[in-house]
C-alpha cells in the first residue's frame, strides 16, 4: 500500500536532463506531486541523492519556452526516476506551482501508451 501526503497529477512534458552543467539525456515528466515529479527516461546513470538540473520544455516550437530547475534524485524505477525540487532555489520552487496550474484539468494519455515525439510537450492546446 502506498503512503502519500499529496495527490499526484498526470503530466506529459519533454525534459532535458543536465548533469554537471551538460545536457546528457531526454525524458518526459509523467506526474507531479507535492514536492517533486517522476521523470520517465532511458537514462540510467543517476544515483539516489544525486543533484541534477532539468529543463522542462513546454513547447515544441519556441526555443525559449522552458523552465530550468534544480532537483535531487529520490528514487529510481525501471522506467525512470523520481525527483524532489530543490527548495533552496527560488526559481525551482515556482516550478511545481506552475506545472500544477497547467495540468490541473487536462486529460493525459496513460503511462504505457506510446507518445509520438511531436506530442511530447503539452498534451492539449494552450
Amino acid at each position: 500500500m502506498e503512503h502519500r501526503y499529496g495527490q499526484r497529477m498526470p503530466a506529459c512534458v519533454k525534459v532535458l536532463i543536465h548533469q554537471h552543467g551538460l545536457p546528457v539525456a531526454i525524458g518526459r515528466l509523467r506526474n507531479i506531486g507535492q514536492h517533486g515529479f517522476l521523470v520517465e527516461s532511458e537514462y540510467r546513470d543517476v544515483a539516489v541523492n544525486q543533484p541534477l538540473e532539468l529543463d522542462l520544455l513546454l513547447s515544441n516550437t519556441a526555443a525559449d519556452d522552458h523552465i530550468h530547475c534544480r532537483v535531487m534524485v529520490m528514487h529510481k524505477t525501471a522506467s525512470g526516476f523520481g525527483v524532489a525540487v530543490d527548495e533552496t532555489c527560488p526559481a525551482s520552487c515556482t516550478v511545481l506551482a506552475l506545472l500544477a496550474e497547467r495540468f490541473r484539468y487536462r486529460r493525459i494519455p496513460p503511462i504505457n501508451s506510446p507518445v509520438p515525439v511531436g506530442a511530447f510537450a503539452l498534451a492539449a492546446a494552450r
